[in-house]
């Protein structure tokens, strides 16, 4: 069987699928992936005592994975791993969660990888067709399990009280913060759209060389 040459098309695909799979981790690491109000019941009451009625007690951030590893990196180091052990514990209601949501965005990013290694090193596309077909699978099972750890936490089920371990503090403490939204940001639906864009990118490739193969097998018509 005689190996099929490589065409300015074939580098051009390759070249479109590279960038859109190296985006992945890009976005991954720096974009915003989730949105968060927390809500204060005590700071909006001293606004309104203080005379600052367009303060209703809300602090609205958004987190990144560069932003969470600047912010709290430090901190965890400090702690030391007894005491995120202890966090840890404190979470057990939303552990499967939070392993689903970590599996689903380490996996993603991994096979954004592996797209781009294929994508450097070979012409094949259906093994990249399978991956990105697998990570916008991962996204959507990744979607549900933060939707559903997010409902636990805005509920009250789980709170910020739960990361203390004194009584006082966890009676307090729903009254001066509890996260009121939390949800899935930018980050999220730009690697969702990378992996959806590399699918039908490839895909649609996957189509063109099947009807020129056809068309090269085809027996020419005699004149």
């Amino acid at each position: 069987k005689l190996k099929k040459k490589t065409t300015g098309m074939d580098i051009f695909y390759r070249i479109v699928t590279i960038l859109m799979a190296a985006a992945v981790p890009v976005a991954a690491y720096y974009a915003k992936l989730i949105y968060l109000v927390v809500k204060s019941t005590a700071f909006a009451l001293i606004a309104q005592l203080t005379g600052d009625s367009s303060d209703n007690g809300d602090t609205q951030a958004y987190y990144s994975i560069s932003k969470f590893v600047t912010n709290f990196g430090p901190l965890i180091k400090d702690k030391g791993t007894s005491q995120a052990g202890s966090v840890w514990a404190s979470l057990s209601e939303v552990h499967t969660q939070i392993i689903m949501v970590a599996v689903c965005f380490v996996l993603t990013v991994l096979l954004a990888v592996a797209i781009f290694l294929t994508g450097c090193f070979s012409n094949k596309r259906l093994p990249q067709l399978i991956m990105s077909g697998v990570g916008i699978l991962s996204m959507i099972i990744f979607a549900i399990a933060f939707s559903s750890l997010a409902n636990t936490i805005v509920s009250g089920e789980v709170g910020l009280q739960t990361l203390f371990n004194s009584d006082i503090v966890k009676a307090f403490l729903p009254y001066l913060a509890s996260i009121s939204v939390l949800k899935k940001s930018s980050g999220y639906y730009l690697m969702l759209f990378l992996h959806i864009a590399i699918f039908l990118w490839t895909g649609s490739n996957m189509l063109i060389d099947l009807g020129d193969e056809k068309a090269a097998k085809a027996p020419k018509k005699v004149k």
